[in-house]
């Protein structure tokens, strides 16, 4: 039985245009990576991804051509094998760990040959993490969740202790047909109007660049600075958005806000975000790239308190949600005005808590997010889970800020959303100076 062809998605090409012109970055692959505590059987765990990859046709999906002739290639059969690395007996298990994934993770995934790989380390007898990695053109952060999930219950229901998932109602195929039919037809009239109107005339942030930038040899590379957001600070600003119907991703993209504006100066502020794009349920449990980029612009208040750009911010990201449909890269390139700047440069993301622990026949199943990944924006900050808090991480491109610039950035942040969520009706420009 033959691969079944399919066209591309819109956001499949952009990443393939990426993937083509850096084909030795790794910051387009996509882990899903957890950690396993218990007693392992590796051999139900093996039938398992086995299975994940059987369920999901996203994960069988290798690619050719280009722009708008780029073909997806649905293979029928999986080919995808778990790599076993024992470092059980290494000096320091936990150490060489981190040394493996990081080095899995900076090495590309090939997606005109197949699009995932699956490790499995251990590190004693009762001690695993495991990564299916995949190729971003097949997998986004909602789908490593969905794949969490699936891979859980299937190695419950191949130990006897469970049942396993129902199939995917919409296959990703399935996605982008549907979507290539919105985006021929009138559909989509609608988005586009609305994110014309709201972006026209905007401006990026202008981070301040230059001497404070890396001049090394690998000054092209992404640097990480990452800082604690304490939970006692999580919960207030999760509890002050819930008294306000907003949300906790909208109270931390209000406070990325007023950093930026301190160190910029400007009031319009335009920064990008990946959103879900699965409007309709029947998409919760799709694999593949669904994700769309949206510009989140926001008029700050020049006076008034946290909750008045609080409510501005809601607006905006409720606006977002709406219209997310449209893929940014359709609307007309003069929509925003970025000069020779990406209008993904300055982004800002916060990975939702689908629930990243569970047991599955006696072992602990722990989703890991590794920084290790790197980013393909220049500027990105990126909220993820860590305990009853969060970890505040900057992703940032090594030529246009120093590593002290960048832990400054990020420890302002973690210190301002304190002071915003302690007073949130002060005046802003009292608050945290």
């Amino acid at each position: 039985m033959r691969a079944q062809r399919y066209p591309a998605s819109s956001g499949q090409r952009l990443l393939w245009m990426i993937d083509h012109y850096r084909p030795d970055y790794g910051a387009l692959n996509c882990p899903m990576l957890c950690r396993l505590r218990g007693p392992l059987a590796p051999d139900s765990l093996h039938t398992a991804v086995q299975e994940l990859s059987t369920r999901h046709d996203a994960l069988r999906t290798t690619f050719s051509g280009w722009g708008r002739r780029l073909t997806q290639h649905v293979h029928p059969h999986s080919e995808l094998q778990v790599r076993e690395v024992d470092l059980s007996q290494r000096p320091d298990p936990e150490a060489a760990l981190w040394e493996s994934v990081a080095e899995d993770l900076a090495t590309r995934v090939d997606p005109q040959v197949w699009p995932t790989r699956a490790t499995l380390w251990r590190l004693g007898p009762r001690d695993h993490v495991f990564s299916l990695t995949a190729h971003h053109l097949v997998s986004d952060a909602w789908s490593c969740g969905v794949l969490f999930n699936d891979l859980r219950r299937l190695y419950a229901a191949h130990t006897g202790n469970g049942t396993p998932p129902e199939p995917p109602r919409v296959q990703y195929p399935e996605f982008t047909l549907a979507q290539q039919e919105l985006l021929d037809g009138d559909g989509l009239q609608r988005h586009r109007a609305y994110w014309q109107r709201r972006l026209e005339g905007a401006e990026l942030p202008a981070i301040p660049r230059g001497a404070t930038a890396a001049t090394d040899t690998n000054g092209m590379g992404t640097g990480v600075a990452a800082h604690p957001l304490p939970a006692h600070v999580a919960e207030a600003l999760r509890t002050l958005a819930s008294s306000k119907r907003s949300t906790p991703f909208a109270a931390m993209l209000a406070v990325y806000y007023e950093l930026l504006r301190r160190r910029t100066g400007q009031s319009d502020m335009a920064v990008a975000s990946l959103f879900a794009n699965r409007p309709r349920r029947e998409l919760h449990d799709t694999v593949g790239f669904l994700a769309n980029m949206v510009v989140l612009r926001t008029q700050l208040p020049t006076r008034g308190s946290f909750l008045d750009l609080l409510r501005a911010t809601h607006a905006t990201v409720i606006g977002a949600f709406t219209y997310q449909e449209m893929p940014y890269q359709l609307l007309p390139a003069n929509t925003i005005s970025i000069g020779r700047a990406r209008a993904d440069d300055v982004v800002f993301q916060m990975v939702s808590d689908p629930g990243h622990r569970a047991s599955a026949a006696g072992v602990e199943f722990e989703l890991l997010v590794p920084e290790q990944i790197g980013s393909r924006f220049a500027f990105e900050l990126t909220l993820v889970p860590q305990g009853r808090g969060l970890r505040a991480v900057l992703f940032h491109r090594r030529d246009w800020v120093s590593p002290q610039w960048a832990e400054e950035f990020v420890a302002q942040y973690v210190s301002l959303a304190g002071a915003l969520a302690a007073t949130p009706e002060a005046p802003l420009a009292s608050v945290g100076q």
